[in-house]
């Protein structure tokens, strides 16, 4: 399975400035749910559908994302250090906050969680 992976820039209005294809099998590692990107654009965060935190760069030509590293930072755990499993692992959305706080969203079982 293939996602592209679509940036908007802008505080009042978004426009679309291009695509890049996020192919697990290439890039080692899929099922991203939720990204977090840093202000810069260079940086991101996300998380998976099993759970799995990931960091990584994004490499770009003339503003446009032309590939990326990552690596698997970890598995989410819930508040007594257990890795979530099965229909509470199902992770979705992902905010980020200036402390560095990580916000995530959840879709089987739906709730939130701080992590």
């Amino acid at each position: 399975m293939s996602a592209s992976l679509v940036l908007a820039l802008g505080a009042q209005a978004q426009d679309y400035i291009g695509s890049f294809p996020w192919n697990p099998e290439q890039h080692h590692y899929g099922d991203i749910s939720g990204i977090e990107v840093s202000a810069d654009g260079a940086r991101f965060f996300a998380v998976g559908d099993n759970g799995q935190t990931y960091e990584g760069k994004f490499q770009r030509t003339e503003g446009r994302i032309t590939g990326l590293t990552a690596r698997y930072v970890g598995s989410l755990h819930n508040t007594v250090g257990q890795r979530f499993r099965d229909d509470f692992s199902d992770a979705e959305g992902l905010a980020i906050a200036p402390d560095g706080t990580w916000y995530v969203s959840f879709e089987r079982e739906p709730r939130g969680a701080r992590h």
